[in-house]
C-alpha cells in the first residue's frame, strides 16, 4: 500500500490532488486549515510546517510519496519577509532535516520521494517565451530568492541519498472564478 502525505494539503492544489488517489492508498493531509465541505477519505493533521512536532506527527507513518506544497506566497513573502524567510526557508530545512533523520535511523532504507513545488519566481524576469535548462536562475524577489534555495536544499539531500525527488516550477495557479465584466472604452 502507498502512502502519501501531502504538506499544504488544505489549500486548492492539495485538495484536487489528495482526491486523485484511491481508497487502496493511505493519504495525509498537513495544513493550518482545511475546507468545510472537504470530503476526502484522508487523515487531517491540522498545524503549521513551522512546528517541528506537527511535521515529526506528519512523517511517523514514515510516507512513501511527499509532496511539499506549503509556503508564504510572492506578495505576503515580499511584505512580510521573516515570515517569508522563517516559512518557506527554515521550515522546509527542518522538514529536510528530519527526513534525514529518519534515513539515517534506518540507515538507509527510508528514502521517500519528495516533490517540492517551486516557482517561476526563482528565474527573475524578463521571461522568454521558452525557459531552456540553461536559463539562469536569478531571483528578483525575496520568495524567488527563496524557491530556489528550497530546490538547492533538496538538491543536495537528494545528493547525499536521504531523499529522491524533484522540484517543479509553476506558474501562477489560483481558484476558477465568475467571468468579469470590463468595460470597453468608447469611441470619442
Amino acid at each position: 500500500m502507498t502512502s502519501v502525505l501531502i504538506i499544504g494539503g488544505g489549500g486548492m492544489i492539495g485538495q484536487k490532488l489528495a482526491s486523485s488517489y484511491t481508497e487502496s492508498e493511505t493519504v495525509s493531509l498537513l495544513d493550518m486549515a482545511f475546507p468545510e465541505n472537504s470530503n476526502l477519505n484522508a487523515k487531517k493533521i491540522l498545524g503549521s510546517i513551522t512546528d517541528t512536532s506537527i511535521v515529526e506527527t506528519a512523517l511517523s507513518d514514515l510516507p512513501d510519496t511527499i509532496f511539499y506544497l506549503a509556503s508564504v506566497v510572492s506578495g505576503e513573502a515580499e511584505e512580510n519577509f521573516s515570515k517569508g524567510w522563517d516559512v518557506n526557508i527554515h521550515a522546509f530545512w527542518s522538514f529536510l532535516s528530519q527526513i534525514r533523520d529518519q534515513n539515517l535511523k534506518s540507515e538507509g532504507q527510508y528514502k521517500p520521494k519528495i516533490i517540492f513545488t517551486s516557482s517561476i519566481a526563482v528565474f527573475g524576469s524578463p521571461f522568454p517565451n521558452k525557459i531552456s535548462d540553461d536559463f539562469l536562475a536569478a531571483p528578483r524577489t525575496s520568495y524567488g530568492a527563496q524557491k530556489a534555495c528550497c530546490e538547492l536544499m533538496l538538491n543536495d539531500f537528494i545528493r547525499k541519498g536521504f531523499c529522491e525527488g524533484l522540484a517543479l516550477s509553476l506558474i501562477h495557479i489560483s481558484e476558477p472564478t465568475r467571468p468579469r465584466l470590463s468595460r470597453m472604452p468608447s469611441s470619442a
